[in-house]
């Protein structure tokens, strides 16, 4: 497995850029779906701060980008221009971080089930997909689409099916199974199987989105982890811990040898 480690966007010290070197430890960019979008001047902030990072970084690099109102099928087309727009600047923000691999939610909300438009989300999402996926391939990059306030694995299973492309897979995330699912994780594991190439591991006590530790909460993450080593060996684990730099490094080093 190959593991990396969260950064918001603070800047990282050249100390901390040589550990993980060293360590063969990967990194995920976030900080694009807050504070990131708040504004343009917030976004080329951002994205510059990582920019200079990833010119003295040279180890796996994963994008994580904006979410909150991500919608990938709106049934009002101001909303859908919109959402194209971000989606563009994402686009263009990867290929400047020279980003391996996009880490986007399923944009599935609860607004879904509540008025029964289930079918024509995962129908509209899937075409969404078909389309929006070819301009990744073309630079070699992977998205893979996350499960947030999804009670089911069975909608990103379908998504994914349908759209059926090497370029879109899965990011499991533990903590939103564990505070929004009514399925537990070995469920998901059954149900998404080789399809999740990303995991974003922390752990909660299944009232909130808490992004603690992985020993720090209700989810056996150990039992997770075996079952993660034996059936779905290809997949990068980014860790989701509320911690900085050097601590998200020493949990990793003790999970690895766990």
């Amino acid at each position: 497995m190959q593991f990396l480690i969260c950064s918001q966007g603070e800047g990282i010290p050249d100390g901390a850029v040589s550990l993980l070197e060293e360590r063969g430890i990967g990194i995920e960019l976030q900080g694009y779906g807050l504070k990131g979008v708040r504004s343009l001047e917030a976004w080329r902030e951002r994205l510059e701060t990582h920019r200079r990072f990833r010119d003295r970084f040279q180890g796996l690099t994963v994008m994580h980008g904006p979410f909150i109102g991500v919608n990938y099928c709106h049934d009002d087309h101001y909303f859908r221009r919109a959402v194209r727009r971000r989606l563009d600047r994402t686009f263009e923000a990867v290929r400047t971080l020279r980003a391996h691999r996009l880490v986007l939610h399923s944009g599935l909300s609860t607004d879904v089930g509540k008025f029964g438009i289930t079918d024509d989300w995962i129908r509209l999402t899937a075409d969404f997909w078909r389309d929006e996926i070819r301009r990744y391939e073309e630079i070699g990059v992977t998205v893979v689409l996350e499960n947030i306030v999804d009670d089911s694995p069975d909608f990103l299973r379908i998504v994914h099916d349908r759209v059926d492309h090497p370029n879109l897979k899965i990011c499991l995330d533990t903590g939103h199974v564990n505070v929004w699912s009514s399925r537990d994780l070995d469920d998901w594991l059954t149900g998404l199987g080789s399809r999740i190439h990303h995991i974003h591991l922390h752990n909660n006590d299944g009232t909130a989105d808490q992004h603690r530790r992985p020993d720090d909460g209700t989810l056996d993450i150990t039992a997770f982890l075996q079952r993660v080593r034996k059936e779905i060996p290809h997949a990068w684990i980014s860790l989701e811990a509320m911690a900085g730099i050097e601590e998200q490094i020493e949990i990793l080093e003790h999970l690895i040898c766990a």
